[in-house]
């Protein structure tokens, strides 16, 4: 059974936040997705890393969920603990400054 690639030609990705994690250049990055297709809206935390021709690509380590006011909070919460938990005292240095950034442009 053949895998199927992803299709991601309908979407619209609005990043929230970038955070390096290494001089490798491997990253997270939080984005909201948008879905053209069917209008739905999505969190998307995931896992990057940079390829040896210096172009940024997902990996299969992270996750995606659907936007509900419901759940925005409590979902965010959980995942930025799990991250917080994996990252270097640098790592999250620059957690702050986005979140201090994110804060800022939602004023």
């Amino acid at each position: 059974m053949a895998i199927k690639e992803y299709d991601s030609s309908k979407e619209k990705a609005t990043q929230l936040c970038v955070v390096d994690l290494n001089r490798r250049g491997d990253k997270v990055i939080v984005s909201i997705v948008d879905k053209e297709d069917d209008g739905t809206s999505w969190v998307d935390i995931r896992r990057y890393y940079t390829a040896d021709d210096d172009t940024v690509r997902p990996t299969s380590k992270g996750l995606r969920y659907k936007r509900d006011e419901e759940n925005d909070a409590l979902v965010t919460a959980v995942i930025i603990n799990a991250l917080i938990d994996s990252m270097s005292p640098e790592a999250l240095d620059d957690v702050e400054s986005h979140i201090k950034e994110v804060r800022e442009a939602l004023d």
